[in-house]
């Protein structure tokens, strides 16, 4: 099976000939001395067992294991392949990819996917992360694009021309990549993280980090019984987010001024205001089921 995988911190997406799907970036070890009945599947690597996505989230007798950097997510992508396989992703053949910031670990990269599927390191490709999302809209931009991939972590971004196949040259030739740190979805859900503690001092310690990306979302929250409408607290994080991701993207503003079409994926996408988009470029396309581009891009790699 070939698959296309795109391991965020904040999700991990896949997507292949039968199908595609997402799961949370959450790993739990099993304490086994813990009362517990396993009815849940767990994944066994390292001699030790571990609960996945969303059957971590729902255990909550294990010991979080703590993902904050890339290498960090390095480490525990054998556990992401393991689990992905008892979904039914068994991949021999697989495209991933790195923030173009974070490229020289590839080979370690690489190394983990391999020996999460069990399968040898060439089946393996790893490409800077935004690669993908201009893959998959290969079919609706211009000759000169600017892809933003709006991440967990990171703001990632890849500068690319068509090139000119009669010539030897790629589909796309990429000119520039890089990244800017701290500005992914996490500094969104920070921000109404620090309102909300601001006006519910005694809920906040409540909410994990899935509970307030909902909150962005939906703009509600229900608990206790209660049902508080957060429209307010998202609608002022939002826009402190949008101030401090533009500074970032004003670094960008040759590129920007060059730029035929701009293109703006990942999970970030679903957040931003389209009147916001609108104000960094005429011409912005986002992608459909944003999140999903990378991996859908990664995918047609494999089909090539």
């Amino acid at each position: 099976m070939k698959a296309g995988i795109d391991f965020g911190f904040g999700q991990v997406k896949f997507y292949t000939e039968s199908g595609k799907g997402k799961f949370p970036t959450e790993v739990k070890e099993f304490r086994k001395t813990s009362f517990v009945s396993i009815q849940k599947r767990t994944v066994s690597y390292g001699g030790k067992e571990y609960f996945v996505g969303e059957e971590a989230q729902s255990y909550s007798k294990g010991i979080p294991i703590v993902i904050a950097d890339v290498e960090r997510l390095i480490e525990y992508v054998p556990v992401f392949c393991r689990y992905l396989a008892m979904k039914g992703v068994k991949a021999t053949e697989v495209v991933t990819g790195l923030p173009p910031s974070h490229m020289n670990l590839k080979e370690e990269m690489r190394k983990k996917v391999a020996e999460g599927f069990s399968v040898p390191e060439e089946n393996v490709s790893v490409v800077p992360q935004g690669s993908g999302i201009l893959l998959d809209v290969e079919d609706k931009v211009e000759d000169f694009i600017l892809v933003l991939d709006v991440g967990f972590n990171t703001l990632d971004y890849v500068v690319a021309r068509r090139g000119n196949p009669q010539l030897g040259e790629a589909e796309f030739e990429i000119e520039e990549a890089g990244s800017f740190h701290r500005l992914g979805t996490y500094s969104l859900i920070k921000e109404v993280e620090s309102l909300f503690a601001g006006e519910f001092p005694e809920l906040n310690t409540l909410l994990t980090y899935h509970d307030l990306a909902k909150v962005v979302r939906e703009r509600k929250l229900k608990i206790g019984g209660k049902e508080y409408d957060l429209s307010e607290i998202v609608d002022r994080a939002r826009e402190a987010y949008e101030i401090k991701l533009q500074g970032a993207i004003m670094r960008l503003l040759d590129e920007i001024k060059r730029c035929n079409t701009l293109v703006v994926g990942g999970g970030g996408a679903y957040l931003l205001e389209e009147e916001f988009l609108r104000s960094l470029h005429p011409n912005v396309v986002v992608p459909e089921e944003p999140d999903l581009s990378q991996a859908r891009g990664y995918y047609k790699l494999l089909e090539e």
